[in-house]
């Protein structure tokens, strides 16, 4: 199986993501971030960023409450935010779909003030 995502520090170390459902991205070394691939679940996409200042990620579960997997929990979205420059780039990956939408942010939206500080990692810019 195909990691995650896969990170390449300042210092060229390399730190390999886990899956959508242990993505071992808490676990991520807080050091500056040089390269960043993203590899998007269940197709052939990749996002790659560079020369960013911080980089966010977390996915959106929910539970059938009546459908014929009821009580089951499922993955249902990704979500890449990625500050380049003044905004943030807000990658949207229906996981049931495989569509992205791609929307971008104003630094001081109330969205992007509410996420848990912890869950940002740096980049270089």
């Amino acid at each position: 199986m195909n990691p995650l995502y896969e990170i390449i520090f300042v210092d060229n170390e390399k730190f390999i993501g886990g899956t959508l459902a242990e993505t071992k991205w808490m676990q991520i070394p807080d050091k500056e971030i040089k390269r960043f691939t993203y590899y998007v679940p269940n197709t052939r996409q990749t996002i790659v960023e560079e020369n960013f200042k911080r980089v966010y990620h977390y996915v959106e579960v929910c539970s059938d409450i009546s459908g014929d997997k009821k009580g089951q929990v499922q993955l249902e979205y990704a979500y890449l935010l990625i500050e380049i420059g003044n905004e943030i780039i807000h990658y949207k990956i229906n996981l049931k779909s495989n569509k992205i939408l791609v929307e971008t942010h104003n630094l001081n939206d109330k969205f992007i003030s509410e996420l848990n500080p912890l869950g940002w990692k740096k980049g270089i810019q």
